[in-house]
């Protein structure tokens, strides 16, 4: 049996000493880029060619069986597709089961590629436990992020209030569209690093789309890549889990950037979003003019490990998870593509029900509160009172003013107030723990609590809103959202404002 070995590593060292002993092995080739690798001496030795040129090995006829030994998938999968299904390849599963077989004096070889395997699985996890911290580690600088966006807001609307037009005017405008435009990159950005269990809702998808080009954005420009919307505003609701359709949609956007820097030039994605002729389901189609795809790989597409791209830049998941997310939805994922022609990725997915998918509208403005009443206002953060102060005393409100639970509470025993507004976060007693120091105290100011909070994808603070039906504002928030908020709380309305 004439076999090649792939990576000269410890794995590969091992394996090659141990299969230089059998007379049914011949060694013909060794593939390895760094001269110093363990194994690179012992093949000069024993008089096996080595190349680091993989490509070039796998043109030559006669070899039957390769051997990938450094553990990783990305590498065996890719080495699999470019050997092709006549020539056998095996891994690190399919190398001990093979060294069994040889038999006696492969220990140490079984040893180093348990090992590389184990090596590998190690790195994987701990690249999970990476992305896990890094989710912990946005929802704390949403936090301190949106504290001061909301002052900077606050304060550009109020000027902008008492400015008259002029040169001032449009300089304060602008700081406020580039507060909000910094405000929805961190809820962005958040939404889709926080983990979270599956939940579905109805979901307006062109919203999706906006909110996952976010996330893109800066990749696509500096690309030199245009991405032009023709997006259904009648697009009908569906009901899916949206962190797991947004995954969906910013894999899909990445290959179609990859695909188009492959071609060595800028270029346009364009996204379409339309109702199916019955108006019974909800397509998104994201469109290329990079190289497509040739057509003897559409098929293969969607299966795991499936990839064209060069090891490292892909685990050839991507797709066959987002086959799996579309399905789980009731929805299918296709492609249309000719080879030089670009191509087409569509997502297909069933509209909600009538009774629960109304089509998306803007929200009407707020009308002004007329008349007043005793606000207490609780947040750590002083910019944000002062500017809530601001705001609510415009309107004729009566604030008062606390900067940590303990002195809310004392505040309340003094003085009657209609509404209290606090921050879910907070050092010393939080907003849920005054909330359930209200209920003993003062129960009726407890169902008269409205919360303002930087995180409300975090799973208790969900579970805290779910429980209690409080009213919640999410920072950072407009004059406008407070004080339409405020109306809605001292009418006694829950749920987000």
């Amino acid at each position: 049996m004439k076999v090649a070995i792939v990576g000269l590593g410890e794995a590969g060292a091992e394996l090659l000493k141990n299969l230089a002993r059998h007379q049914a092995v011949h060694l013909v080739s060794a593939v390895e880029s760094s001269p110093l690798a363990p194994g690179v001496a012992l093949a000069r030795s024993l008089r096996i060619p080595i190349t680091a040129d993989l490509d070039s090995l796998l043109s030559r006829k006669g070899i039957d069986l390769y051997v990938e030994t450094s553990g990783s998938r990305e590498a065996f999968e890719s080495l699999r597709q470019k050997a092709g299904p006549d020539v056998e390849v095996l891994g690190p599963v399919g190398t001990k089961m093979f060294l069994k077989l040889l038999g006696r004096e492969s220990g140490s070889a079984l040893t180093s590629l348990e090992a590389s395997e184990e090596g590998h699985l190690r790195e994987q996890l701990m690249q999970s436990e990476k992305l896990a911290a890094m989710g912990q580690i946005m929802a704390g600088l949403a936090h301190e992020l949106n504290n001061p966006l909301t002052s900077i807001i606050g304060y550009c609307e109020l000027a902008l209030e008492r400015m008259r037009t002029g040169k001032h005017k449009d300089y304060v405008s602008k700081v406020l569209q580039e507060a909000d435009r910094a405000a929805k990159i961190v809820q962005h950005l958040v939404a889709f690093a926080r983990k979270h269990k599956p939940e579905k809702e109805v979901v307006n998808l062109n919203e999706l789309l906006d909110a996952t080009l976010a996330l893109q954005d800066y990749s696509l420009r500096v690309s030199g890549i245009q991405v032009l919307r023709e997006l259904d505003p009648d697009l009908p609701m569906t009901t899916v889990d949206a962190h797991q359709l947004q995954q969906v949609f910013l894999n899909l956007l990445i290959n179609a950037e990859q695909a188009i820097r492959d071609s060595g030039k800028g270029g346009i994605i364009r996204i379409r979003s339309f109702a199916a002729k019955d108006g019974a389901r909800a397509v998104i189609e994201i469109t290329d003019d990079g190289p497509g795809v040739p057509m003897e790989n559409q098929q293969k597409l969607f299966e795991p490990f499936f990839t064209t791209k060069e090891v490292g830049r892909g685990t050839g998941l991507g797709l066959s998870i987002s086959q799996g997310i579309v399905r789980s939805h009731g929805g299918h994922i296709y492609v249309r593509s000719k080879s030089g022609a670009g191509a087409t990725f569509g997502v297909d997915l069933p509209a909600a029900s009538q009774e629960t998918s109304p089509r998306v509208r803007g929200k009407g403005r707020v009308e002004k509160r007329e008349g007043g009443g005793d606000i207490l206002i609780v947040d750590d953060e002083e910019t944000v009172l002062e500017v809530m102060v601001e705001i609510l005393q415009a309107d004729g409100y009566r604030p008062d003013v606390a900067t940590d639970g303990q002195r809310a509470l004392d505040m309340v025993l003094a003085k009657p107030y209609d509404l209290m507004i606090t921050d879910v976060r907070m050092p010393g007693m939080d907003g849920p723990r005054i909330h359930q120091e209200l209920l003993a105290r003062d129960p009726e100011l407890a169902r008269r609590c409205l919360f303002t909070t930087g995180d409300t994808l975090n799973p208790e603070v969900r579970k805290f809103f779910q429980r209690t039906g409080c009213p919640y504002l999410h920072k950072p928030f407009s004059s406008k959202d407070l004080r339409g908020a405020v109306r809605r709380a001292l009418r006694g309305e829950g749920g987000p404002c």
